[in-house]
């Protein structure tokens, strides 16, 4: 594979004593604060400085120390980089990615801000084109997200409140979503609460306050939406500063970088592949048929297109015309019904069972079954927001090495790639395809998961011998009931394809000279602060 006269071997120390790639070598690093997402991607300009990028910044919602590890990640990137990067790159709005920048605590400045001690100065930002507000298909996208956050928070209040009984399964459910959608996109008590008090008869513009996003583009509530707000902000009261890229843009480059071209491969414009999240089966997500979404927010007393019946009604899954009381029907003498039928009632539903061992009934009721829609509603959400996920492939020369970073695209992202290229000079036709056969080194997608990692369309496609990092802590994982990340078939697939991964819960490097750790360990978590791969 071509090689240019930037990645010639050599070392340098920094100025805390660890060694560090030369300034002559492109370079990605992987901070290890915790599962989430935090690359600097390092490229030699023309001149012999450095070109710098920062691609996220973020941990999972219920990390232990998530600020003081953010703050120590945020200090070491502004001492190595000597307090700037050139472009930050915001790949989507989940808060494992974007945690560093919702606050309190400003960490980073944009170029027209004057740098405080420890803050991090950003050139540019970087967003893909479903967070431009300009954009009439990223408002869409982004008003069926807030609607939906919002009302399973609502929901999820609503449930909580203590105003009415709940089965321990449907308490289980309710803190599960809660817990689904706090981890995604960083939604705390307070926000749950709001959500339902301001649902109720109030526009969500009313809920959510400062956190409405550009131009009045629809924002939920939670810290992943002011992450993204603050980090526009970044970018200049006048947006010169913030850029929003399609597949359809040419590739970027810079007479800094001579040679170097980034390309940004999705999220695609098909509706359909931004729904597509499984490789056999079509699950629509975020834009939800219509039907369900109704059918289930309606029932929740939460769907404002459609207001009916009271909150205490709403519960119920079916309308009172056809319910009665579960309770002995001869204590209330405006109850009427026959006696077989009361029979029948006390026998199954409201009376002791026969069942000696199990005299509790509670499991044949139906009352709150249609909750357990809730969950999915839930992780339809994370899919679909994985699935516009910036995707960038950084080519280091013409026709040569390239190195790929998906964020937590999904099927449908990683399937769009396959009609995606470029007219480069006039005559010259760069593939996605192509990018990907020559790709160098992966950012393995969405922290080892199931679907963002395709086989044929993606890993195959990919030359033995790739360097991979991989930013997972399975242990929280565990903790958050994802078993299955990293994929144990990733795995095993990515060392068939004879790739070297170091992952970040992973305490041992490999023996390759083209890994190394820092020798400064993380004050709020064990083990080296960083890993990084160096080009050879």
């Amino acid at each position: 594979m071509a090689r240019t006269s930037r990645a010639r071997i050599g070392t340098r120390v920094s100025g805390n004593g660890s060694p560090a790639p030369s300034l002559d070598r492109a370079s990605v690093r992987m901070y290890r604060q915790g599962l989430g997402d935090c690359f600097l991607v390092t490229l030699p300009k023309e001149d012999g400085t450095p070109w710098r990028m920062l691609i996220d910044c973020g941990v999972i919602l219920g990390t232990k120390d998530t600020a003081a590890r953010l703050a120590e990640v945020v200090e070491n990137l502004a001492h190595d980089t000597g307090g700037r990067v050139d472009v930050l790159v915001v790949t989507h709005e989940h808060y494992d990615h974007v945690a560093a920048l919702a606050g309190p605590s400003k960490l980073f400045c944009g170029q027209h801000e004057s740098r405080q001690e420890g803050q991090l100065q950003v050139g540019e930002v970087w967003f893909a084109w479903t967070e431009d507000p300009g954009d009439p298909l990223g408002r869409k996208l982004s008003k069926a997200r807030a609607d939906q956050v919002n009302r399973l928070a609502a929901m999820v209040a609503g449930l909580q409140s203590g105003n009415r009984a709940m089965t321990p399964a449907t308490s289980d459910l309710a803190n599960g979503v809660s817990e689904l959608i706090g981890s995604f996109f960083g939604l705390e008590q307070q926000d749950f609460i709001r959500a339902r008090d301001h649902l109720a008869g109030q526009s969500m513009a009313a809920a959510n306050g400062a956190a409405n996003g550009a131009n009045g583009q629809a924002r939920h509530l939670g810290a992943t939406a002011r992450a993204m707000e603050n980090a526009r902000a970044l970018g200049g009261t006048d947006g010169k500063r913030v850029r929003y890229w399609d597949p359809s843009a040419a590739p970027w480059t810079s007479p800094d970088l001579p040679g170097v071209r980034i390309y940004v491969l999705g999220p695609p414009r098909d509706e359909q592949l931004l729904k597509k999240t499984f490789a056999s089966d079509e699950v629509y997500h975020l834009a939800v048929h219509e039907t369900a979404s109704t059918a289930f927010f309606g029932a929740a007393g939460l769907d404002t297109a459609a207001p009916g019946a009271g909150q205490d009604d709403s519960w119920f899954p079916f309308d009172a015309t056809y319910c009665r009381e579960l309770r002995d029907p001869t204590s209330d003498a405006t109850v009427r019904m026959p006696e077989a039928t009361a029979e029948f009632l006390r026998r199954h539903y409201y009376g002791l069972s026969s069942d000696v061992g199990d005299q509790d009934q509670n499991w044949r009721r139906i009352d709150e079954d249609w909750l357990g829609s809730a969950a999915q509603f839930a992780l339809n959400l994370d899919s679909a927001t994985n699935n516009t996920s910036l995707v960038l492939a950084i080519e280091l020369a013409p026709g040569g090495e390239v190195l790929l970073f998906p964020a937590d695209a999904q099927v449908g992202n990683w399937l769009s790639w396959q009609q995606v290229q470029w007219t480069l000079d006039g005559n010259k036709t760069v593939t996605a395809v192509d990018l990907l056969k020559r790709t160098k080194f992966y950012k393995v997608g969405h922290h080892g998961s199931h679907n963002a990692t395709l086989r044929e369309h993606g890993l195959e496609l990919m030359p033995h011998d790739l360097a991979a990092l991989l930013p997972v802590d399975h242990e929280m994982a565990v903790k958050k009931r994802w078993d299955g990340m990293p994929l144990p078939g990733l795995l095993d697939a990515l060392k068939a394809h004879n790739a070297t991964v170091v992952r970040m819960d992973d305490e041992h490097l490999p023996n390759d000279p083209r890994f190394r750790a820092s020798d400064k360990l993380g004050q709020s978590f064990t083990g080296p602060l960083f890993y990084e791969w160096v080009m050879e």
